[in-house]
């Protein structure tokens, strides 16, 4: 026996309410994956000391364009009196704009030790901006900032005196997909109203035909 129109419309029907169910699981799961974070590195000049190196973590791109970064650095800076062991943290936010980028960092707070007879160590506070430029996921550009010690035990370095920083950095950014980006919202509400209207449309009410002829 071969199936009638009738039945073949009910089982496309039925395969279009599973696509459309199936779509909106796929959106919706995209849109709730947590976007995961990048990283880089950034090349620190202190006024006075020399240089150092340290990390950027957790950089990303969020849909709404804003960007973030952790920057840490646990490094020794080579100075005229011998190394200085520096431990700090800092947090750079901001906006893409384009392929531009800028922001403050804000929130700098750290430790300088130094070692010559004894061991001593000073706290720091600080703050600064940045900007570069993105091509692809990957962002490179320069900072600047201040950095203040508020309880320095030896004399070379002063109390409450702006000491300058600045350097260059580099990241490779976790970025929002692409395909969705800020229309996410949008996606899910349409594929909701989608799924609704073949669910109505191939749940109606159906006459009360004979079973006999839904088959040939």
């Amino acid at each position: 026996m071969v199936a009638s129109p009738k039945f073949r419309i009910h089982c496309l029907n039925n395969m279009s309410v599973n696509f459309a169910i199936l779509s909106l699981i796929i959106i919706t799961l995209t849109a709730f994956t947590p976007v995961t974070a990048g990283e880089g590195s950034v090349q620190i000049s202190l006024q006075g000391y020399g240089s150092l190196s340290g990390q950027l973590l957790n950089a990303s791109i969020q849909p709404n364009n804003s960007v973030f970064m952790i920057m840490v650095v646990n490094n020794q800076i080579q100075t005229p009196n011998g190394p200085v062991q520096l431990t700090s943290n800092g947090t750079w936010t901001g906006a893409r704009n384009g392929s531009a980028l800028s922001g403050p960092i804000t929130d700098i707070a750290g430790k300088a030790q130094f070692c010559i007879l004894i061991c001593v160590s000073a706290d720091f506070v600080g703050q600064g901006h940045w900007i570069g430029s993105l091509s692809g996921s990957h962002g490179t550009g320069t900072f600047d900032g201040t950095i203040t010690f508020t309880n320095s035990p030896v004399p070379q370095i002063q109390n409450g005196q702006p000491y300058l920083i600045s350097g260059t950095w580099n990241a490779d950014f976790d970025t929002p997909i692409p395909e969705f980006g800020q229309a996410t919202p949008t996606y899910i509400v349409l594929g909701f109203i989608f799924a609704s209207l073949l669910l109505l449309s191939t749940h109606r009410p159906r006459s009360s035909a004979p079973p006999d002829e839904l088959l040939e």
